[in-house]
């Protein structure tokens, strides 16, 4: 845990999903009450609720009643506060005609059903998104969303964070045409990740676990203190060496009037020092000038008697 590289779809363990996934109730939570709520609307918990629970055991189920418009309406609005907020979307799933509505999502349900034990399930998603999005504001990612609710198990819903950590890389990058092309990426990197873990995992775990990897913080703090280690390092190895100050001999201080330095690291000040010093070495010191005078007189009386 702690770093994107544990994380990584391609090296992933089951016990590492199951933990990330045990976080997802627990980041939606946090990202719902970030993003708030207006009064007389749902908040991205309740909405969450509806998408994840309500919505696939009502018609992930053959015998599930058919979905209605509204039902497409509330996981719109899940999906558009679930990721980015796109303003003119809703209006544009709202134009459609509720009968048109019922019956495209009737037609791609029966066409997933049809082919998916004749085609793989990739391809079988691919032809339900392909008659789903002929709705007016319905593209492959809103599209992937219908289906997904209808086939759980099988169907990835095509969201950002599912891009940016099956398809992304290493820079996790975003989608960038959110087209039936890189709908497929999704698909197809859900079903190698499914292929390593536990048959109890399907595309909606897959789904959270990318959410989780891409919103809570706990999964990164040790690759963000790692490659900061290394910055750190990298530029401490190329700045260039300073050489050592030569060390500083100590000066001599005593018997000199300092008030007569300006600055005691100043030339003036080693000047006064190498003076007094140089004439202390000429002039020897009172007690010997006396000393060796009396010694002279001394000799000459001796010599006299």
């Amino acid at each position: 845990m702690g770093s994107s590289s544990t994380a990584s779809p391609s090296t992933i363990s089951a016990e590492t999903f199951a933990e990330l996934l045990g976080r997802y109730p627990d980041v939606i939570a946090a990202v719902s009450e970030s993003k708030g709520v207006k009064p007389g609307q749902k908040s991205l918990v309740e909405l969450d609720a509806f998408r994840y629970k309500t919505a696939p055991s009502i018609f992930g189920r053959p015998d599930g009643r058919p979905m209605v418009q509204e039902d497409v309406l509330t996981l719109v609005s899940w999906k558009l506060r679930h990721g980015k907020f796109r303003p003119t979307l809703m209006k544009l799933v709202e134009s459609n005609s509720p009968a048109v509505v019922k019956k495209t999502v009737e037609d791609a349900v029966k066409a997933y059903r049809s082919t998916a034990d004749k085609k793989k399930g990739v391809e079988a998603a691919l032809d339900a998104v392909k008659i789903l999005s002929t709705l007016k504001g319905i593209g492959p990612a809103t599209a992937s969303l219908l289906a997904a609710v209808h086939f759980p198990k099988e169907c990835i819903f095509f969201s950002d964070e599912a891009y940016a950590w099956l398809c992304g890389g290493a820079s996790h990058s975003a989608p960038s045409k959110y087209n039936a092309k890189e709908y497929e990426e999704v698909a197809r990197g859900m079903v190698k990740l499914l292929q390593r873990l536990p048959d109890e995992y399907g595309a909606q775990d897959v789904e959270q676990v990318a959410y989780v990897v891409m919103h809570d913080k706990k999964t990164q703090p040790a690759a963000r203190d790692a490659n900061m280690k290394d910055t750190k390092a990298t530029a401490t190895a190329k700045a260039p060496k300073k050489e050592a100050a030569p060390a500083k001999l100590p000066v001599p201080t005593q018997g000199i009037d300092t008030k007569r330095v300006k600055s005691p690291a100043g030339a003036l000040f080693r000047d006064t020092i190498m003076a007094e010093e140089t004439k202390k070495r000429k002039e020897p010191p009172a007690e010997e000038l006396a000393s060796s005078s009396n010694g002279s007189r001394r000799s000459s009386r001796l010599k006299r008697s």
